[in-house]
């Protein structure tokens, strides 16, 4: 089955659970894992050519990284503490650690997916349902850069990651499994 909505707005989240719900019955996980980014500072640094951040910008990457994680979990939280069972698993970034410079939009974004995290484990823990994050470091998408974009990510990792490469997008999903299964 196939559904599409905007994950930043309530009205479409709630539609897909409960077109959901009424096609399998339960839900047994959610996975919040839509994200963007917009490289620039706040406002334009001195002796540079690139513009600060507009309102639109700051909404748009907040909105894609963060608001898509709290609707999502708002859609789907009564249909899981009225089980007293589930498991929700946000899909946050390195940057919730640590700021770096035109990064201020994405990063703070994706602190707030980790305090959201927090903040629902511990109200829905005494509930049976589980709240969990996954906070990747480098996983370029291969589909959305040229082949040797890809190649001089992978490359810079030998240095730069402890692992020696950057993350292949399919160990996020067997992370995702395994934190959604029994043992997780």
């Amino acid at each position: 089955m196939a559904l599409t909505g905007d994950a930043t707005k309530s009205a479409d989240m709630d539609d897909i659970v409960s077109v959901t719900l009424k096609e399998f019955g339960q839900i047994d996980t959610l996975v919040n894992c839509v994200g963007d980014a917009i490289r620039k500072p706040v406002v334009k640094l001195p002796g540079s050519d690139l513009e600060g951040m507009s309102d639109e910008e700051w909404h748009f990457i907040v909105d894609i990284n963060l608001t898509e994680a709290f609707q999502g979990c708002r859609a789907i939280g009564r249909h899981m503490l009225d089980r007293r069972k589930g498991n929700v698993i946000n899909i946050s970034g390195w940057a919730a650690f640590r700021g770096r410079p035109e990064s201020a939009a994405y990063d703070a974004s994706k602190a707030g997916v980790m305090r959201l995290t927090e903040c629902l484990a511990q109200e829905w823990a005494p509930f049976g349902v589980r709240v969990n994050s996954i906070a990747p470091g480098s996983f370029p998408d291969p589909a959305q850069m040229s082949e040797s974009e890809y190649q001089a990510r992978d490359e810079g990792a030998k240095t730069q990651v402890p692992l020696g490469r950057v993350g292949r997008l399919k160990e996020i999903g067997y992370l995702s499994v395994f934190l959604a299964s029994p043992a997780g």
